[in-house]
This record gives C-alpha cells, structure tokens and sequence, in this order.
C-alpha cells in the first residue's frame, strides 16, 4: 500500500474537489478509473494540470486506462512515486473549461459554464438532496432547500453563505498535487496521524 494511500486512510480523507469536479473535464466516466484510482490533484501553474494518482499493480485494467491516457490529447507525462507504489499521469487541463477552473478556485460552483455544469451532472447523476443532504445538482442549481440545509449545517441563515453556495471553496492543501515524500512532510509539521 502506498503511504499516500494509508494516509488518507488513517485521517479518513474525503474525496478531495479536484477528483469531484475538474477530473470529469478529461471526458471520462468514473468507472474508467477503476480500483486502483487513489485521487485527482490541481497543479497549479501558469498551464494548470491534473495528477491523477493510482495504485501501481499489474492488473489489466489499470494497464489499459494508462494506456488510453497515455493516448488522450491532454497528456503530459508519467512517473512512478513512493518507492514505485504509484503511477502518476499528469495532464493539462482542457483549455475549453480554464473559465470554470478559476470559478472552482473561488468556490463559485453555481458559475460553472452550463456546459460545465452538464458534465458534472452527466458524470455525477441529476437527483437532488431534497432538502436532506446536498447532491450535485444542488451545487450547481441550488435552491432554498439546499441553501436551508447548508445554512443550518453552519448555524447562519441562508442569506449569510458565502456568495449563496452551498459548498465551501476548496481547500488548496487538499487540492494541490504533492509527491509523497513532500505530502507527508507538510502533514508531519501540520501535525497528520501518519506515523509512517
């Protein structure tokens, strides 16, 4: 297992932004990533990129979506990680969705192009969290239900959320793309449970 992987276990790391919202943009579906998926990260530089970091084995499947990716108009390069435990693939970011990339770094979801936004919905499904909990589409298009809900969740009224979105902006720490090695210094000066 890698010490990434093990980390996110340990700290009981939610799916990071990056894999919920700007992974869709290479035109995938979520399964085509398979078990060996660990997560999506932001390189943000002048041409921003995506990390998509997976578990390194020998299955088949992982063989064939490198393969596909090594094939896709937006890659970069790969490299293995921690000691050969992973395989990172970077690619660029669509230059078609840089509009809805900076809307994502300043948390302005409901923004999204409407071309962004039927992606996500393609990918992430069109049912709401009536009132309940929050699904995409209450992200993308919500409404006084999804807004009561979030606004109770952070004990303010609906009409205190930052900007009316129902989802905080993204945290760059969890966002950013770091090799292991860098990954889990930050996390040991910031105090993580990774004893490793």
């Amino acid at each position: 297992m890698s010490r990434r992987t093990e980390y996110i276990e340990k700290n009981n790391i939610d799916t990071n932004d990056t894999t919920i919202f700007l992974l869709p943009s290479l035109g995938f579906s979520k399964t085509f990533y398979g078990d060996d998926f660990i997560s999506a990260y932001l390189i943000d530089v002048l041409k921003p990129k995506l990390a998509l970091v997976f578990k390194n084995n020998d299955s088949e499947s992982l063989k064939e979506s490198i393969e596909i990716l090594q094939t896709h108009e937006e890659y970069v390069e790969s490299y293995y990680d921690d000691e050969d435990k992973e395989l990172v693939v970077i690619l660029k970011f669509p230059k078609v969705y840089k509009d809805d990339l900076l809307k994502f770094k300043k948390g302005r979801f409901k923004e999204f192009s409407n071309d962004f936004k039927e992606l996500l919905l393609d990918v992430h499904g069109r049912i709401t969290g009536d009132g309940k909990c929050i699904y995409m589409v209450d992200v993308l298009h919500p409404d006084y239900k999804a807004k009561r809900y979030k606004a109770d969740q952070l004990g303010v009224s609906p009409n205190e959320l930052p900007n009316g979105e129902v989802r905080s902006i993204p945290d760059y720490d969890k966002e950013r793309y770091m090799k292991v090695d860098e990954l889990l210094e930050q996390k040991k000066i910031k105090g993580s449970k990774y004893e490793g």
